[in-house]
């Protein structure tokens, strides 16, 4: 049997955990993408950071923290959600679309495949609201499949 102050202390736990004010959410953008859980995601902030291989973004993630944790605490809260969705990494929104900009002038040195018919459609914002909290976005990315990634490119 469980002693009494631990289930009080598990119960905190969770109430201090949903109150803390953190949000986030996944779009996908690729229907080929199952999400399930995996290995914590790094996360790229700088596109001269960002591992040339062949990747293909699956999704956004969104995230709001309060504006005290920072830009730290967006990246936490994005991983943990990266985590859950089964992201090989996380990519700060408009470091990808520079990426990809660059990738497709011949810049970069990356691959990126777009299963799903093109760039990710979300617009990009990270910013500081009245009511004190901080919103960002990630693309959640994965390794592409080379051998898929002939048949799944579309021309131009």
């Amino acid at each position: 049997m469980i002693p009494c102050r631990f289930v009080v202390f598990g119960v905190a736990v969770v109430v201090a955990a949903c109150s803390s004010g953190v949000r986030s959410s996944f779009l996908a953008t690729d229907p080929s993408f199952t999400p399930s859980p995996g290995a914590t995601p790094m996360v790229y902030l700088d596109p001269s950071e960002v591992p040339r291989i062949p990747l293909r973004s699956v999704g956004i993630i969104e995230v709001t923290v309060p504006g005290s944790s920072g830009v730290s605490g967006a990246v936490e809260a994005a991983a943990a959600k990266g985590r859950e969705i089964g992201c090989a990494m996380l990519v700060e929104h408009s470091v990808f679309d520079e990426v990809v900009s660059r990738a497709r002038g011949g810049g970069h040195g990356a691959t990126f495949v777009f299963a799903h018919g093109g760039g990710p459609e979300p617009a990009h914002h990270e910013s500081s609201s009245d009511d004190g909290t901080l919103t960002a976005e990630f693309d959640c990315v994965v390794r592409a499949d080379e051998r898929r990634e002939v048949a799944i490119r579309r021309p131009g």
